[in-house]
């Protein structure tokens, strides 16, 4: 951060420095009239500013090695939510979702908890989540997203999402995580780090705790509303000043205003704090399912062309194959046809193996539909993801 007057603040609130110098003018002149500032300073915490992201980083990190190695585990595509109001996470209107699916989940929020422990605030809109097999998606409730080829891309982009839309994080740590996310989480992480160990440019200070300084060759110092600041002049001409946070003020940008001595109207430079409230953390429930995520059976399911409920299924491991048999009782046409998000192929093989048909993409969406008339007997639907991929999705067997 250049040691220069800068702009503070989010897009939607930015309040210039000059305009910040005006407000605690009326502070500054009155502390100005006093011989000393002799009010007592709190007892002094010096917390570990970097051991603190480390070890954040690092889980956000292992969260997300732990989901990679989820290849074998159920992925059903399902849209899920983390909703930071209530601090629940789970599938979208109770929807089914496999431990796949859970795992991208549980990644993503370890950096929404460091992302927390930075100074970030809660937000007011739910966070969606989705994954397709090693590409995942995250995006915001009512707003944009996008997919990303990786789980630490992902990451990153959830990170830059949540720090572009924060009103409270200094504006140090958001133009950081802006530059360098789009390279990636570790970036991002070593550029959060870079900003918050460089002394005396952005504090981390954590709730309870209060940070002190030596200023050289200052005459005052105020904070924005949200701080508590008690400064000394020393007989060295330098300012003993004392950091602490007010409580119960509303999420905004916090700084410090450092004025050299013969300065009354413009500070010579602006100190950015970050203001974690302590209450993010693992703690949170992600919510059962209201619905039951269909199991991976061990042999052909069968299908009954007499009944149309559609049979739920997903292939959970890429380039699986779903395997049905489907008895016909007497000669007549069918259609065999998949529904859900998925991009499906269908292959209907007769009683000797022979394929019969096959069809890709010629049902609703990414679906297929199989158009065959059949003899009576026993057949196999062969059922496969186009790409290779994973997905959730129904089949459904009815005459024509």
């Amino acid at each position: 951060m250049p040691p220069r007057p800068r702009r503070l603040g989010s897009p939607r609130a930015r309040v210039s420095l000059r305009v910040l110098s005006a407000i605690c003018l009326a502070i500054g002149l009155a502390w100005w009239a006093k011989p000393a500032l002799a009010a007592p300073a709190p007892e002094v915490v010096e917390p570990e500013v970097v051991e603190i992201v480390a070890k954040l980083a690092a889980s956000a990190e292992a969260l997300a090695r732990e989901a990679g190695d989820t290849t074998n585990a159920p992925v059903l595509g399902t849209l899920m939510f983390y909703d930071p109001v209530r601090d629940l996470a789970g599938g979208v209107d109770g929807a089914a979702y496999g431990a796949g699916d859970r795992a991208w989940v549980e990644a993503a929020l370890g950096v929404y908890d460091l992302y927390r422990q930075i100074g970030g605030e809660a937000g007011d809109k739910r966070y969606l989540f989705r994954r397709d097999g090693a590409r995942v998606f995250v995006g915001l409730d009512g707003g944009a997203g996008a997919w990303h080829p990786t789980m630490a891309r992902g990451q990153a982009a959830f990170l830059r999402l949540l720090t572009r839309s924060s009103r409270a994080l200094p504006q140090g740590l958001r133009r950081a995580v802006a530059r360098d996310a789009g390279v990636g989480l570790a970036r991002a992480i070593d550029a959060v780090t870079a900003v918050l160990a460089e002394p005396g440019k952005t504090l981390l200070l954590p709730a309870g705790a209060t940070r002190s300084l030596v200023i050289e060759d200052a005459w005052h110092a105020v904070g924005t509303p949200g701080l508590e600041v008690h400064a000394a002049p020393t007989p060295a001409g330098d300012l003993a000043t004392t950091i602490g946070k007010r409580s119960g003020e509303a999420a905004s940008p916090q700084a410090v205003l450092v004025f050299a001595p013969g300065q009354r109207f413009s500070a010579r430079e602006m100190i950015e704090v970050a203001t974690p409230d302590g209450r993010g953390g693992p703690s949170r429930g992600i919510a059962t399912p209201t619905a039951q995520a269909p199991a991976q059976n061990a042999g052909p399911a069968r299908l009954d062309p007499a009944s149309p409920v559609a049979v739920p299924d997903v292939i959970a491991a890429s380039g699986a194959a779903r395997r049905y048999t489907l008895s016909v009782p007497s000669v007549g046409a069918y259609s065999i046809r998949s529904t859900g998000p998925s991009d499906l192929v269908g292959v209907l093989k007769g009683p000797d193996g022979v394929v019969l048909a096959r069809d890709d993409d010629g049902g609703e969406g990414y679906n297929f539909n199989l158009q065959a008339t059949l003899q009576a007997g026993d057949y196999t639907v062969e059922v496969v993801h186009c790409c290779a991929g994973t997905g959730p999705f129904s089949i459904v067997v009815a005459p024509k």
